[in-house]
């Protein structure tokens, strides 16, 4: 958003816009609740991944101050969103006698795969510029989202 190509928005206005991104997050984490009460918390990682998708797609397709904010704010909502599913079905499925190892385990698994994303996206940006890792971030979206709605179970559902 800083460049031409993004509506070359001033220092100041993208980072005032990065407080959409706590609005999103508090946004998702109640929708996330209310959605995982009602429905289960699959519901909550399907919507998140889809919100993902349209943050991407806003990324990608348009520019400026509206479009700066309300990616904030997706992101925020997914970031939320997420939070709340993953770690209410980490809840739900883990077995009562190993909860702690359960949960730890489930973490640190994701962690794992979750904490040199941003470096090597770093570095590809730095080779390949941001628009490959937006439209690479895009298709690893919407491949999880199909994958999620596939395999992914309630976990309610199963008791």
């Amino acid at each position: 958003y800083l460049s031409d190509d993004g509506g070359a928005l001033s220092n100041a206005t993208l980072v005032s816009l990065g407080a959409m991104m706590s609005v999103g997050v508090a946004l998702g984490n109640i929708a996330a609740g209310m959605l995982g009460d009602r429905h289960g918390h699959r519901a909550g990682i399907l919507l998140s991944i889809a919100l993902q998708v349209c943050a991407l797609l806003l990324l990608l397709a348009t520019r400026g101050v509206v479009s700066c904010g309300a990616v904030y704010c997706l992101a925020g909502a997914c970031l939320g969103m997420t939070n709340i599913a993953h770690s209410n079905i980490l809840f739900e499925t883990c077995p009562h006698d190993n909860r702690l190892a359960h949960i730890t385990t489930g973490n640190i698994v994701l962690g794992l795969c979750a904490t040199p994303l941003p470096l090597l996206a770093g570095r590809m940006a730095h080779v390949y510029g941001l628009r490959v890792v937006f439209g690479i971030s895009l298709m690893c979206s919407v491949a999880a989202l199909a994958w999620m709605a596939r395999y992914l179970r309630e976990p309610r559902a199963a008791r």
